[in-house]
């Protein structure tokens, strides 16, 4: 029973050595169906994303700013000592209201986790093996001195291809789970709030922002074969 839901986060750091380091999670929600438990994880997550990735942009020099992330992975006194890219991206995702599901990967790879499978692998993880009735979103972060993004999308549950369940703009989300009276009013409400919050605008255009982005997913997936995965 109930109404289940994932979120999938992917995020990686290229550091000043041209090293990727990476972090991910699929949580679960049991009741996360019409209701605002998945979309209120988005926002500790944003806004972290916003600060790591405004302080890239608005650095004189990217990879200075690279090189200090890449010094609090390692370690440093006077910094976070921890690993901020597992405490700042995932763990504050984490709530009453879900699960990690990582731990099942061990069904299917039995000597990777799931930072260390493919991006096709994770993906195919996500989306094709877990327990899923009534859909799941999907975020992408990338940190590196080149280029930074913060991008999103909430994938329908209709038995159709994952193509198909991706949708084209956030207003797919309430007419897809029927919201109407109260409830489409509270969920307008937390997409605004999350609008907001991961954005920084120079009075004109958004500097940065977590990006809705239909086609980046879309383009991303059609790559992919997501074979079957054996136990």
């Amino acid at each position: 029973m109930g109404q289940r839901t994932q979120l999938a986060i992917n995020v990686k750091f290229i550091d000043t050595k041209g090293k990727e380091h990476i972090e991910r999670e699929v949580y679960h929600y049991q009741w996360g169906g019409y209701s605002n438990y998945m979309f209120e994880s988005l926002i500790p997550l944003f806004i972290n994303s916003r600060s790591y990735i405004f302080g890239v942009l608005n650095a004189s020099k990217p990879e200075y700013r690279i090189e200090e992330y890449e010094t609090t992975l390692k370690g440093n006194r006077y910094l976070n000592p921890k690993n901020w890219l597992r405490k700042n991206f995932i763990n504050v995702a984490s709530s009453s209201k879900n699960t990690e599901t990582s731990n099942e990967l061990e069904y299917y790879f039995k000597d990777r986790n799931i930072n260390q499978i493919s991006e096709e692998e994770f993906y195919n993880f996500a989306l094709n093996y877990q327990d899923c009735n009534d859909g799941r979103i999907v975020v992408e972060i990338l940190i590196s001195a080149e280029k930074c993004y913060c991008k999103w999308n909430f994938l329908k549950n209709d038995g159709r291809s994952i193509l198909e369940d991706l949708t084209k703009d956030v207003s797919e989300i309430s007419k897809y789970w029927k919201l109407k009276d109260v409830r489409l009013e509270e969920f307008k409400k937390i997409i605004d709030f999350i609008n907001f919050s991961s954005s920084v605008n120079d009075g004109e255009t958004d500097i940065v922002k977590a990006e809705y982005d239909y086609e980046f997913f879309k383009k991303k997936f059609e790559k992919f074969e997501f074979k079957e995965l054996k136990y």
